[in-house]
């Protein structure tokens, strides 16, 4: 990883610093390859042929549509992509930018989730775990996320409505808890806090969604990790011991299965480069 764009910039000088990344390959022509946070890059450079691609952290999705318009505006259209989680973005059918590739599921984590995760935490930590069902747990939680994407509502949910505020290892997440924690949070202040029956009736006709489009990854492997620390009385981590652990055993064949590798290997055959570092 050899750039990252400071969180503070402006969309402005997000566009700038992808263009200053691309003109500064103007003699070698790597593609450069921006994604949403250097957990991202770290992932993907695994598959990236490096040699060829330059990974550019933004720290956000923010200024994808402004990257993607001015530099395809000034020719460089072949000369760079976007990687995004895809968020809800898939479920409310949003339209991609050019130049934009979304991840298969809400994010970068739930690639994980095509490993048998059961069985691997299971003999790794001596109990018999079911991931899909701690998904369910909190669903409340999930769907209040995507009611407030669907409906606009713009309500912050990073410091108050969070897993270890409304999830105790144990029971499902209610959403009611979520609505209250919402409504706790001093940057919803004169923002309308969407009524439950309001919540629970978008769930119910989102009765079949693929959980793991609207799950954020984050969510779902802590709320692994809480529900391991309740039943084995430790203090296992997502960050430090599930999601480094379990990204090793992701493997080439993992992410050949993917969409967005086919992606990138389509972008491979249209601008005559090698970008992927997989083996056929």
């Amino acid at each position: 990883m050899e750039n990252s764009i400071n969180k503070a910039l402006t969309e402005e000088d997000r566009v700038a610093a992808v263009i200053l990344a691309i003109q500064g390959h103007s003699v070698d022509k790597k593609q450069v390859v921006v994604v949403e946070g250097d957990d991202d890059a770290l992932f993907y450079e695994r598959f990236l042929d490096m040699h060829n691609c330059d990974v550019i952290v933004n720290n956000s999705c923010c200024g994808y549509s402004d990257i993607s318009s001015t530099c395809n505006a000034k020719g460089y259209a072949n000369r760079y992509f976007m990687i995004k989680d895809s968020d809800f973005d898939r479920l409310q059918g949003m339209a991609l930018v050019d130049n934009q590739m979304l991840t298969d599921f809400h994010d970068r984590e739930l690639f994980l989730s095509v490993l048998d995760v059961d069985a691997l935490l299971g003999d790794k930590y001596g109990i018999e775990i079911d991931v899909k069902s701690i998904a369910n747990s909190i669903r409340g939680l999930s769907m209040t996320k995507w009611y407030n994407m669907a409906n606009d509502c713009k309500l912050a949910f990073k410091k108050k409505c969070v897993v270890q505020k409304v999830y105790d290892g144990q029971g499902d997440v209610s959403v009611d808890d979520c609505i209250a924690q919402l409504a706790d949070e001093k940057k919803n202040v004169g923002k309308q806090i969407p009524d439950k029956t309001n919540v629970t009736g978008f769930m119910d006709s989102n009765e079949g969604a693929d959980w793991r489009q609207y799950t954020n990854g984050h969510d779902w492997l802590h709320a692994i990790a809480m529900w391991l620390n309740v039943h084995l009385n430790k203090a296992i981590s997502y960050k430090t011991d599930l999601c480094p652990y379990l990204e090793s055993i992701y493997a080439e064949d993992d992410f050949k299965g993917t969409e967005l590798y086919t992606e990138i290997k389509r972008r491979e055959e249209n601008i005559g480069k090698t970008l992927l570092n997989v083996a056929a």
